[in-house]
């Protein structure tokens, strides 16, 4: 990607269980834009991704779409390989524009079924960066700087026990089970005791 300012708009391909995913990505692109400029259920319905996106006002920044858990395109319903061959199709068109970025983030493990459609993305979806799991440190700057950043102080002993729970696994040495410190941490796991810790502080 160039220097330039980007506009970031995000994109569901799922909402919910429908498995209309360009509807789903307008709906969700809708969402972003102020409740006036919106458009009604029927205009997208009659609207391909490439025409809406130049309907877009961009504030003179290159625009750049963010598909977020993009995985969900292959969980939900494992046999409509037509609506999705048209849905990449109309992607790939709207990224033939060479002022236009979008980012795919989605589980490792669903990459290779992206192998069918690679032929409808201008890229083929070439540039890839992978996200490790945390390490401690990252681990301890996830928990203590949000928190910090609302005013709420999460000591640093706090913040290591909790990262040593989160990272204990449990592993076979001879005939005996133990557990141990691992040397990562799942982000979500994460994510999810810090948002409970949150909630119980903010209750």
């Amino acid at each position: 990607m160039s220097g330039t300012p980007c506009k970031i708009w995000r994109a569901a391909p799922l909402l919910g269980q429908d498995t209309d995913y360009l509807l789903s990505t307008l709906l969700s692109l809708e969402e972003d834009r102020l409740p006036e400029r919106q458009l009604g259920i029927s205009e997208l319905l009659d609207i391909e991704l490439n025409d809406y996106l130049a309907g877009l006002d961009h504030d003179q920044l290159d625009p750049c779409i963010l598909f977020d858990q993009f995985e969900e395109l292959f969980t939900l319903d494992p046999t409509d390989q037509g609506q999705k061959m048209e849905f990449l199709r109309e992607v790939g068109v709207a990224l033939r524009d060479r002022g236009r970025w979008a980012l795919f983030s989605m589980r490792e493990d669903f990459i290779a079924q992206l192998d069918p459609y690679l032929h409808l993305v201008p890229t083929r979806f070439n540039t890839r960066y992978r996200l490790d799991l945390l390490g401690t440190a990252a681990a301890e700057s996830a928990i203590r700087q949000p928190a910090e950043e609302a005013g709420v102080r999460f000591s640093a002993a706090a913040a290591d026990r909790l990262v040593d729970d989160l990272r204990r696994v449990r592993v076979k040495r001879g005939d005996a089970v133990t557990e141990e410190l691992g040397p990562y941490v799942e982000p979500v796991q994460l994510q999810v005791v810090c948002r409970q810790l949150w909630s119980s502080v903010v209750a």
